[in-house]
């Protein structure tokens, strides 16, 4: 799951995988345990709530950065199960 994230321009920092915008962070040794289908749901939900409430934030570009790190995870996780 790293080098896909990395290919999709997040960057290591520490020993933690960060988002491009800086809105999700991983641990570089286990970037998650667990079901990744029940974690891409999860993460589809967020895409589509982040998407709908736009309205929330303040900074549009804060706005945008959160969403694009979000995408970039749901399309990391659907490569990852074949989705």
């Amino acid at each position: 799951m790293v080098a896909e994230l990395l290919a999709k321009g997040w960057h290591v920092e520490d020993s933690s995988i960060v988002a491009p915008n800086g809105s999700i962070w991983f641990s570089t040794d286990s970037p998650w345990v667990g079901d990744l289908a029940d974690f891409l749901d999860r993460m589809r939900g967020r895409l589509s709530r982040i998407a709908g409430h736009g309205w929330m934030y303040t900074d549009t570009e804060e706005h945008a950065g959160v969403f694009a790190d979000t995408a970039s995870l749901v399309e990391v996780l659907e490569l990852l199960i074949g989705a």
